[in-house]
Formats: C-alpha cells, sequence, structure tokens
C-alpha cells in the first residue's frame, strides 16, 4: 500500500501523504461553512449580550464578564479537549463541543438573571473551546504543508464573514423583534453546522488504512497531565499572542457601548470594516509567509494593531473609527493566521490537538482578559485612557514577540530537519 495514502472525495487525510500541493478539497470546504456558522452565532451573542446586561441593569464591568467568564471556561477546558482531540478524535469533539455551545445559547434567552446568564455563558465557554481545538486541527490535517499558512488564511474566511455579518445582523434582529431572536437565530444556526459535521467519516477510512500497514502498531494513548495538556512547540507564538490580540477582544465587546459614549452613530459599520478587511488580507499574507517566513508578516501586522489600537484614544467620529478599524484588520489578518500556521508546522502531527489548544487557551485568554479587564479599566477612567492602556500592553506583546517567538521562527526557518 504504497505511502499509505487514502482519497476520499479529493482529500489525502491526517498522517497520510497529501497530494503535492492540493489544498481544496471536500473536508476542507465543508470545515470552513462549519467554522462560518458557528463563529456567526460567537459574534451575533458577543455583540448583544452587553446591550442586553446592561438594559438588565448591569454595568459596564459586568458586561465586561459576560465575555470574561466565556473565555476562562474555555481556557481551563482547553487542555482536556487537546488531548480528546488527539485521543478520541476530532469528529466527536466537534459534535460535544457545538451543542454545549448551542444549547447554552437557547438557555440565554429564557432567563434575565445576570448570574444565570453567566453561569450558561461559561457554559458556552466550555462548547466553544471543543469546537475551536477540535476544527483548527482538522484544518490542519487536512492542508498540504507546502501551503498549510494559505490553507490556513483562507480558513480564517469564514471568521471573518461572520465578524462581518454577526454583529450587525445581531442588532438588526434586536431593534426588529427583540432580544429573543438573536437566541433562536444563533440556535438554529449552530444546528446547522452541527449537521455538517454529522457528514465526516475521515477518520475512521485513515485508522483503517493505517492498521492495515504491516508492522502496525496500536500507538499508546497519553494519560492527561501537566506534562501532555500543553506542546511545549507552542508556547513561545502564544504567550506572544495573549498580549497582541488584548485589544481586539475589548473593541469586539465594547464598540457599540464606546460609540453610545463617543455620540457616533452606525457603529456597527466598524465591525465590517475590520472584517473585510482582514478579509482581504486572505489572498495575500499566507503566500507571503510561506514564501518569505512568519516573521517577516507578523512584524508589520503588530505595528499596525499598535496604531489602529493608538488612533481609538482620539476617536470622536466615524470616518477615524473606520480608519482604525481598516489599520486593525490589516493588523489581525497579518498576525492570527500566520502565529497559528506555523505552530501548526512545527508541532509533531501527534500532538496537534494539544498545540491547538495551547493556541486557542492564549487566544481566549487575550480576548477574555481584554475584555474583562478592560471593562474594569474603562468604567474607572473612560474609553481614552483605556485604548492607552491596552496600546501599551500590544508593545509588550512585541517585545515578548522579539524576544522569544522571533528566534523559534529563525530557528525553524533555518533548520533543514524542519519543514517550514
Amino acid at each position: 500500500m504504497e505511502d499509505l495514502a487514502i482519497e476520499e472525495e479529493g482529500f489525502i487525510e491526517i498522517n497520510l501523504k497529501k497530494k503535492k500541493d492540493k489544498m481544496w478539497n471536500a473536508m476542507y470546504i465543508k470545515a470552513i461553512f462549519i467554522a462560518l456558522f458557528v463563529s456567526m452565532c460567537s459574534n451575533m451573542l458577543s455583540t448583544s449580550l452587553p446591550l442586553y446586561i446592561q438594559q438588565l441593569g448591569g454595568d459596564k464591568s459586568v458586561a465586561g464578564m459576560v465575555m470574561g467568564v466565556f473565555t476562562i471556561a474555555a481556557l481551563v477546558c482547553r487542555p482536556l479537549y487537546g488531548n480528546l482531540v488527539d485521543t478520541k478524535g476530532r469528529k466527536i469533539v466537534l459534535i460535544i463541543g457545538i451543542s454545549i455551545f448551542s444549547l447554552a445559547g437557547l438557555g440565554l434567552g429564557i432567563t434575565t438573571s445576570i448570574i444565570m446568564i453567566l453561569v450558561l455563558r461559561a457554559i458556552q465557554g466550555v462548547g466553544m473551546s471543543g469546537f475551536s481545538t477540535s476544527i483548527g486541527t482538522l484544518v490542519a490535517d487536512v492542508l498540504p504543508p507546502s501551503r498549510l499558512s494559505e490553507g490556513v488564511g483562507f480558513f480564517g474566511v469564514s471568521y471573518n464573514i461572520s465578524t462581518a455579518l454577526g454583529p450587525g445582523f445581531a442588532l438588526l434582529l434586536i431593534s426588529l423583534f427583540g432580544y429573543l431572536s438573536v437566541f433562536i437565530s444563533s440556535f438554529v444556526i449552530c444546528i446547522v453546522g452541527l449537521l455538517l459535521v454529522l457528514t465526516f467519516n475521515y477518520e475512521k477510512k485513515a485508522k483503517r488504512a493505517l492498521q492495515a500497514q504491516e508492522g502496525y502498531v496500536e500507538p499508546e494513548k497519553a494519560k492527561l497531565s501537566l506534562k501532555t495538556a500543553f506542546e511545549k512547540t507552542a508556547i513561545p507564538g502564544s504567550i506572544s499572542q495573549f498580549f497582541l490580540v488584548m485589544p481586539m477582544g475589548f473593541a469586539m465587546t465594547f464598540m457599540p457601548t464606546f460609540g453610545i459614549a463617543a455620540g457616533i452613530e452606525n457603529v456597527g459599520t466598524y465591525f465590517t470594516v475590520f472584517a473585510l478587511t482582514i478579509l482581504s488580507t486572505r489572498f495575500f499574507v499566507g503566500k507571503l509567509a510561506d514564501r518569505y517566513g512568519a516573521s517577516k508578516v507578523i512584524i508589520p501586522g503588530i505595528i499596525l494593531v499598535l496604531a489602529g489600537t493608538l488612533i481609538l484614544v482620539v476617536t470622536k467620529s466615524l470616518d477615524l473609527l473606520l480608519i482604525s478599524g481598516f489599520i486593525l484588520g490589516l493588523g489581525y489578518g497579518c498576525i492570527n493566521p500566520t502565529v497559528m500556521a506555523f505552530i501548526m508546522k512545527v508541532s509533531p502531527i501527534s500532538r496537534r490537538g494539544a498545540a491547538n489548544a495551547t493556541y486557542n487557551a492564549s487566544f481566549d485568554a487575550g480576548v477574555g482578559f481584554g475584555a474583562m479587564l478592560g471593562g474594569v479599566i474603562v468604567q474607572a477612567i473612560g474609553f481614552p485612557n483605556t485604548f492607552l492602556c491596552l496600546a501599551g500592553v500590544t508593545a509588550v506583546g512585541f517585545a515578548l514577540f522579539l524576544k522569544f517567538f522571533r528566534k523559534q521562527i529563525l530557528q525553524c526557518e533555518f533548520d533543514a530537519k524542519q519543514v517550514c
């Protein structure tokens, strides 16, 4: 069985030889749509819940906690899900994650208790943790190494579209039908994604092919421990990512509130500009990273994020807000997919679940703490000073990148034994 190659609907599976440079296949396309549906729901809720909390009598710090508990719950579950993805498979974790997320989201629509909203939001974090850990690992499986950065970049289009459409769609539903319509709509959209997951069957076929190989020995499944919970090759990039995404977490949660405080109308267009700008980067950032190296893409991205955050310090008009959204979109369009793709490249295939969990844990923590701590800070010193603080956090992330992550990238690029 030469190279143990298996083709199913034009794609060659995990741990097996893939067709050279073949990126688009049925599994990859399905993964894009699943991510689109679930992240659409997540963006709808992230935008509407802070407003809903304040309508129920909570202040901005409580609204920030909505994102905070979501992220903390996701962060705590990352090690468990990373281990499950590596030992039990991608599909089962996808099913568990989407089911938990969608059911908890539906529960948000039948309670007016702020405490219960926080509890349900934490449960949603548990579900989202499983979903994002498994879907990212699956995408790395089905892409050829030579086009991994490009493929991860195009996969991110699903998140960009959901970021562009989700917040505005949620605000439209609220204005027309009220908050309940947001929770019901998000549940229905998630179920569509779950139905797509049920069509996956590539893992069983791949396992049967491996077992058919002469001399095959079933690999020993590592038990969950502190040593196996996180993948060491993913740590340098994850540490930098934690600080770099904090401004994004705050902006995604509090931009509607910022618009009200600054007297800016049509703030929803910020999300559209931000998302469409990131979308535009997908057509060239991955190719640049694959050709010239990750650091040559990440460094300009960090500088752009710093500039875009500083613009928000003095923003009092929609025009300036949209300029900031454009610059931040360019920055995060360079940073996020490039960091993730590099981590997937350098991690062992058998540890991709743990590597993806490590990366997503840092991403979750950065977004969550950016929203939660930012909510406390803005309550005390206002939006301009909060954005200034977040610019300082971005500078810290830049320093950590130069100190740790850039060294790993350069070592990988000059190491002939690594596929980078």
